[in-house]
């Protein structure tokens, strides 16, 4: 099992074990060499994952493939959803908004 560098992830994931909830969490910012919910997908949680980077995308899919695991990070930007509301029990990002530039933060008018 691979130890992962983001120790709140832990923490996080203790808390959603014990809230009873169903075991299904959205990554925004799902990108890089390893996904945190790949965590998740190790102990039975249905992922998905949105990234906006293409190549960190890849990134993660490959780091999934490579373990067998379908972790469902698509493309897409965390500010426009495609998913229902109260669709997932969790959503988790680490750092996400930090690699979004001034251009990104602005509102469409």
């Amino acid at each position: 099992m691979e130890l992962f560098k983001q120790i709140p992830l832990y923490r996080f994931l203790e808390l959603c074990n014990e809230s009873g909830m169903e075991k299904s969490i959205l990554d925004c910012g799902a990108g890089g060499d390893t996904p945190p919910l790949s965590l998740f997908a190790n102990y039975g949680y249905a992922t998905y994952g949105i990234e906006m980077n293409v190549e960190q995308m890849n990134r993660a899919n490959q780091f999934a493939t490579d373990r067998g695991q379908n972790l469902n990070i698509q493309q897409g930007d965390m500010r426009q959803l495609a998913i229902s509301d109260e669709s997932m029990s969790f959503v988790y990002s680490y750092n996400s908004i930090f690699h979004m530039t001034d251009c990104n933060m602005k509102c469409d008018s």
